[in-house]
């Protein structure tokens, strides 16, 4: 045998009488095979395993629904692996009940530290190939998991690759009040100042995992704002503009968007001052330079002046470091009435 092929050499002269005919025969049927035993068998590849990452934190009204959509998934490999933040109503029962159930559900119960550190605590602990973020109120569509893992795959390099997407805006009752539009930039550039990818919706590769773990939680705005950069900066970002998530609105959303279409322009510029003057800085520019220092040594020239100029108008908040930040393209909001109205609190000192 070669390469797993198989040689038929016997003869049936060699065999007296009746016996080769019967021979004959034997062998005429087994040549009718040698093409497939002459194929070398390769082994069977492994299924792409993905892990959900479910922090919940009191989500008893909602979390049923939510975990039946998981289960849901027709994607044929994944486990969902659900950290609770210290939640004091019924939530830690309706985990037992599905976790009992269910043998793909994994289910850890520890003390309220926050969304942020939740999710690192969740992603420190995950094993599988990719990792998707997931709200405990939300609804997934059935095809969530194998529409990000097909758009992922399309990547050149897919463990580095995150996958993100639109948002289907509903109400308590599921009903339809809008959708995200696409991004005009998913860019480093971009990452610096805003997020695009929203944590519902994040698919991402073992690379990007490794490289979250190297930062300290405590200097992340949020886990998924700071995915993007890592992305942005070191794999690529795939943005689907169909959303397979329907994103409940609704007064107990711990963490929840501004559907911009919705607003008039009056509301969205007193929004717009009100969150960046009042607090006195920009939540994404102070991100950023944590994000900077933590990554300092992977940086390529390009990235390494941004994030020197985003550090200088930071840590000096001169008048010149100013000028030059609002003069230049040097960070990329989708919004123009963001990129102007960060420029022009920049040139006044308001952040």
């Amino acid at each position: 045998m070669r390469d797993g092929s198989i040689a038929l050499k016997i003869q049936p002269t060699h065999f007296p009488g009746s016996l080769c005919i019967l021979f004959s025969r034997l062998i005429r049927r087994l040549s009718r095979l040698t093409p497939f035993f002459s194929q070398t068998v390769s082994p069977v590849d492994r299924p792409i395993t993905i892990q959900i990452l479910l922090s919940t934190f009191n989500g008893e009204k909602y979390l049923r629904q939510q975990l039946d959509s998981l289960l849901n998934q027709d994607y044929p490999s994944f486990d969902i692996l659900i950290r609770d933040d210290g939640s004091s109503d019924e939530t830690c029962k309706i985990l037992a009940v599905y976790k009992n159930k269910f043998p793909n559900i994994t289910v850890t119960y520890g003390k309220n530290i926050g969304v942020t550190k939740s999710y690192f605590e969740l992603v420190k602990s995950a094993n599988g190939d990719f990792y998707a973020f997931c709200d405990q109120d939300d609804i997934w569509l059935p095809s969530k998991l194998s529409r990000a893992v097909s758009k992922i795959q399309s990547c050149s390099n897919p463990p580095s690759a995150l996958y993100c997407s639109a948002l289907q805006f509903v109400d308590n009752n599921l009903e339809p009040i809008g959708q995200t539009a696409p991004p005009l930039y998913r860019c480093l550039e971009n990452a610096v100042m805003e997020n695009i990818a929203t944590g519902c919706t994040v698919v991402f590769g073992e690379d990007l995992r490794r490289l979250f773990l190297q930062a300290d939680p405590e200097k992340m705005h949020m886990h998924d704002w700071w995915l993007y950069l890592l992305a942005a900066a070191f794999g690529e970002v795939v943005f689907d503009p169909e959303s397979c998530v329907l994103y409940r609105r609704h007064d107990e959303t711990v963490t929840g968007l501004q559907l911009k279409s919705s607003r008039t322009l009056l509301a969205r510029i007193k929004g717009f001052w009100g969150f960046f003057a009042h607090n006195r800085q920009l939540y994404g520019l102070k991100q950023a330079v944590q994000f900077g220092r933590t990554y300092a040594a992977q940086f390529n020239s390009e990235q390494q002046k941004l994030f020197s100029r985003l550090t200088r108008l930071y840590e000096n908040n001169g008048l010149w470091d100013r000028i030059r930040f609002a003069s230049r393209r040097t960070v990329l909001f989708n919004d123009r009435l963001d990129n102007f109205g960060v420029r022009l609190l920049v040139l006044l000192g308001k952040y």
